[in-house]
């Protein structure tokens, strides 16, 4: 009796660990990008800043202006894409990680004032809902002609990666 009642411990503890053991989110298995182009935005709001010293920031919503991978470099420029995440149970909390990688010189960090050729950070989804991500051409640093490359990561794999080409306007 002893005995048996040890192993049903045992095994409850087992069921209690390896619950705890369980990764808090789901797995993503990939990225739906369904919209990219230039777009207007509300005001947005400062929400930090990365290592590298870019300025985080967030908007309640984006209108898209035009499709097109082609982006004029010009302060007040907004461009990017929409997306959506696959494969986890709708509604659950999803870690990615954003990398965007700018052609050289690279872009000056606003905190730090050096140039950044590449600088990510991590941030939560929520899956199978709406989701983008934006540049704003805010100071003139930020005007470097060439590709810019966006990746979204979860859990070390690439799900999705999306480069513009910016190119300075005509002068006259």
């Amino acid at each position: 009796m002893l005995s048996r009642l040890f192993r049903v411990f045992a095994a409850a503890i087992t069921v209690v660990v390896c619950l705890c053991a369980a990764p808090a989110f789901a797995q993503l298995k990939g990225i739906d990008v369904y919209e990219f182009g230039t777009y207007r935005s509300a005001k947005s709001v400062e929400v930090g800043v990365t290592e590298k010293g870019i300025v985080r920031s967030q908007t309640s919503g984006i209108e898209q202006i035009e499709e097109t991978r082609k982006v004029m470099a010009r302060i007040g420029t907004q461009f990017g894409f929409r997306y959506k995440t696959l494969g986890a149970r709708e509604g659950t909390l999803q870690p990615v990680t954003i990398i965007a990688r700018f052609p050289k010189p690279g872009v000056l960090g606003r905190t730090t004032q050096l140039p950044v050729l590449a600088d990510g950070y991590t941030q939560v989804t929520t899956a199978g809902k709406e989701d983008f991500l934006t540049w704003t051409f805010e100071m003139r640093s930020d005007l470097v002609p060439g590709i810019w490359t966006f990746e979204i990561w979860s859990e070390g794999k690439k799900l999705a990666e999306q480069n513009f080409e910016i190119i300075l306007p005509p002068t006259s």
